[in-house]
């Protein structure tokens, strides 16, 4: 089926989707924290991660004492998105560990171990007939991280004194990039001697 566009942005449709679940969290018995906000986006510690679908951030971890959930933006499916916003419900909710979970998920109608929970069939079937259309078209497009641009590491040179050596014979090493090289030259080691460019060339992240 498809659906109308009603939110401009991803974090619009998200915080209605996790309106509509604060709903049925109450009629469980469960509540949202009055302070909660949700985001397209890898939290903490799962950046880059395609199996982690979202991750909720504790209030105490925020300056404004705001509990943070991410969806990641690998997943573009509208229902998956929505399951997850719906587990993530369990964990703001402070529903997030042990039995307590376990009962979260019984009553939510989610299944599979607790790092995997997913809605089940009855679940799925009522976010894609029920709570979709109130949504409209997920604004969204995956990203496929296997495509990603990685960063160029900078060439760092290396550079070593002639003159000085340790007790293994192992000469005074030292590394710089070759903009500075090219700018100020080789540097003179503790002895006072100029060092010599070694060849042996590494990466390190940054200039």
């Amino acid at each position: 089926m498809e659906l109308e566009q009603m939110h401009d942005t991803r974090e619009g449709w998200l915080s209605h989707g996790l309106s509509v679940m604060g709903g049925r969290l109450n009629s469980h018995g469960y509540a949202l924290p009055d302070k909660v906000k949700v985001a397209c986006g890898f939290g903490p510690g799962a950046r880059g991660g395609k199996k982690t679908a979202a991750v909720c951030i504790a209030p105490e971890a925020s300056t404004e004492g705001i509990t943070e959930v991410f969806i990641s933006p690998v997943i573009s499916d509208p229902v998956t998105a929505l399951g997850a916003v719906l587990v993530m419900s369990g964990h703001a909710a402070g529903q997030g560990k042990g039995r307590a979970f376990k009962a979260f998920c019984l009553a939510m109608g989610l299944e599979g171990k607790a790092k995997e929970a997913r809605p089940n069939s009855a679940t799925e079937a009522w976010l894609r007939d029920e709570v979709l259309p109130m949504l409209g078209a997920y604004p969204h497009a995956s990203i496929d991280l296997s495509k990603r641009d990685n960063k160029q590491g900078t060439r760092m040179i290396k550079l070593v004194c002639p003159e000085t050596k340790d007790k293994k014979g192992n000469h005074y090493t030292v590394r710089m990039t070759k903009k500075w090289l090219d700018t100020y030259g080789a540097p003179l080691s503790p002895a006072g001697v100029k060092m010599i460019v070694d060849g042996g060339d590494e990466d390190a992240g940054e200039e």
